[in-house]
């Protein structure tokens, strides 16, 4: 009824025999690991590449598949030393923007996942690259809590910052920002 050609059939056993002959690796391969797991206090355990094609990877709550050439990479780890704990922050600018009847200030609200222990320095520099607003973070600012102007060398943590903390926005030229934006439409 249904015939395989002889080379066919060779193909298909050289292919089974090959994988038979792998047996005892995958078999060395796993005692090694188990006896590593068992020695070990911390066992962070091989990187494993994912199989790629038939691989659910999830970003957020975005779902795709892998592609062929695409890899994605994990690792089983217990207990991780570089944990680091981030808090959201929110950062408060005043935007003028112009509508029918004349200027009108705005609240434009920045947002950044910073670790507790950032300088206010670097939480700057962290807003700046977070900021998607081609008009804000045009020119330099410092941070306030309480309208009280935040040290750029002490830490969130000095000021007892929290995810709740009202932090505002302060530009240089903030005094100065009506009659600038004013003489930038107006050409003057």
């Amino acid at each position: 009824m249904f015939r395989i050609s002889p080379s066919l059939a060779w193909r298909r056993t050289a292919a089974f025999y090959l994988r038979a002959s792998k047996l005892g690796q995958y078999e060395q391969e796993a005692f090694e690991a188990r006896r590593r797991l068992e020695e070990s206090k911390n066992y962070p355990g091989p990187i494993r590449s994912a199989t790629p094609g038939d691989t659910r990877f999830y970003a957020g709550s975005l779902e795709s598949i892998l592609q062929d050439n695409d890899r994605h990479y994990w690792r089983a780890v217990i207990d991780d030393p570089q944990v680091q704990y981030v808090i959201p922050l929110r950062i408060r600018f005043k935007l003028f923007t112009w509508v029918t009847t004349g200027w009108e200030q705005r609240l434009h609200i920045v947002q950044t996942m910073a670790p507790r222990d950032i300088t206010i320095a670097r939480l700057i520099e962290l807003v700046t690259i977070e900021n998607q607003s081609p008009y804000l973070c045009s020119s330099t600012f410092t941070l306030a809590v309480d309208g009280k102007e935040l040290d750029p060398d002490k830490s969130l943590s000095d000021y007892g910052i929290t995810e709740h903390s009202r932090i505002d926005a302060i530009e240089k030229l903030d005094h100065l920002l009506h009659k600038t934006v004013k003489d930038h439409w107006t050409g003057q």
